[in-house]
């Protein structure tokens, strides 16, 4: 096993602000995504707009996240992490006040794409250098908190909508997307000063610059030895994305493009119109609607305390594979019982919710491990593309859904891609736990069994 300097460190006071200035891009997608779902009602009626206006409307953000994901995933790997991990939430503090205030149904459109952008951004870049820092022990809990900071937000986004749609009235989509910016400008600040990954600058040659990172970190004299340690090697140049289709990644990208696309349009779909969907469910009224979206969330959080636990201890791959296989029943019970109690509904959107949180801690674990410091960023970008890819076309169509094939037919969409997130996953989903990070990125052979405490080879 190929142990480093980093891997075999101690959880510092360091660890514990990078992963808090890490966790602040995840609370944002959840808070913006959530607040956009709050502030759709609120548009339509200011705008008196379509079902399929709407829907541009709500693929905004993963228009953006498209497109930001892959651009400085690949820039990130190409200039390193650091700059751009402090720099773009300048634009989501501008993007978020100019949506408050804007006149029209294309302005906000184009400054929610900017939004999501930013975010794209920070999907690519902050768990890449988080994990490039994170000790061996450490890593799988602490990107595991990064799937529950995303409910942490949108918890926090319903709870603040809940209060302005109740007291503000006709304004308070325009406070909800404004809220945003306040948000922005607290995690920018925590930023500020934080260092560049050792390992990427190792990898680019730039070994004194990592030896003077590591010695001021670690208060260690950083030898030679602990330098190459952290080189994981040219083999796969990194210098463009065909070494991504090649057969050591081949199987990894396609893996984490699939669970990833399988888990977040049933989500995206739920979270982004949820007060409209529950409304549907006859949980009428705006403001009730918005409760139960909070119940929702709240609920997806407190799921990824079991995950958190287990992640170490029965693997990745038991995690995810089970998690999809529960996460598709409650959705078929609200497709082919669309007109039930509030009751069942209410239990079964929180059982769904409860099953989410395996896959959605891993989204940031499995891209982070699988990938070398040179592709990491790159990976991740493509992977966070992809899936908001098939997020935006579901999301466009999802109002214009509802109005024509109804609730029912719509849950229904959205079991057969969790189902699919369980059959993609139990063919494909590899096993990392226990791994040091160049092992579990660089390892070559790889087959569909488990691995034990004894062997320690990345499987699948």
């Amino acid at each position: 096993m190929t142990s480093t300097l980093i891997d075999n460190a101690k959880f510092s006071r360091f660890h514990l602000r990078l992963t808090l200035a890490t966790f602040g891009g995840i609370f944002l997608d959840g808070y913006i995504m959530s607040a956009l779902a709050i502030a759709l009602p609120g548009v339509e009626e200011s705008f008196d707009v379509s079902p399929s206006t709407l829907g541009v409307l709500g693929s905004t953000i993963a228009t953006g996240l498209l497109f930001g994901a892959v651009i400085v995933g690949r820039l990130s790997d190409r200039i390193g992490r650091q700059l751009l991990f402090m720099l773009h939430f300048l634009v989501i503090i501008v993007a978020s006040i100019g949506a408050a205030f804007s006149t029209s149904t294309t302005l906000l459109a184009v400054l929610l794409i900017v939004s999501g952008i930013t975010i794209g951004a920070d999907y690519s870049l902050s768990p890449a250098l988080l994990v490039e820092w994170l000790p061996r022990k450490s890593r799988g809990r602490i990107l595991t908190l990064l799937g529950f900071m995303w409910f942490v937000g949108a918890s926090a986004a319903y709870a603040i909508g809940y209060a302005l749609v109740t007291t503000q009235g006709a304004d308070a989509w325009r406070l909800m997307l404004g809220s945003t910016a306040v948000f922005a400008f607290l995690f920018a600040l925590g930023r500020i000063g934080l260092p560049e990954s050792p390992r990427w600058l190792v990898n680019k040659g730039q070994l004194e610059k990592a030896r003077g990172v590591l010695a001021r970190v670690y208060r260690v004299n950083v030898t030679d030895e602990m330098l190459r340690a952290l080189n994981e090697g040219k083999a796969n140049t990194g210098r463009n994305l065909a070494t991504l289709w090649t057969p050591r990644y081949r199987r990894r990208l396609i893996f984490c493009v699939l669970f990833w696309t399988f888990s977040i349009v049933p989500l995206n779909i739920i979270y982004v119109y949820s007060p409209l969907i529950l409304e549907a469910f006859n949980m009428s009224g705006g403001g009730v609607a918005i409760l139960g979206a909070l119940v929702i969330s709240l609920v997806s959080g407190i799921g990824i305390i079991p995950a958190l636990l287990f992640v170490e201890k029965i693997g990745r791959r038991p995690l995810i594979v089970g998690s999809f296989g529960l996460m598709t029943v409650p959705l078929v019970i609200l497709g082919v019982m669309p007109h039930g109690s509030i009751a069942l509904v209410i239990v079964a959107f929180c059982a769904y919710a409860l099953f989410t949180g395996g896959p959605s801690f891993l989204q940031a674990l499995y891209p982070s491990e699988l990938f070398a410091t040179e592709l990491r960023g790159t990976a991740l970008g493509i992977t966070v593309s992809a899936s908001r890819a098939v997020a935006v076309i579901m999301l466009l169509l999802t109002p214009i859904a509802l109005n024509s094939i109804g609730t029912g037919p719509v849950m229904l969409i959205a079991a057969a891609f969790s189902l699919a997130g369980f059959v993609s996953c139990l063919v494909l989903a590899p096993e990392t736990r226990g791994l040091a990070l160049a092992d579990a990125s660089n390892a070559t052979h790889e087959s569909p069994e488990r691995n034990t405490d004894d062997d320690r080879s990345l499987q699948s």
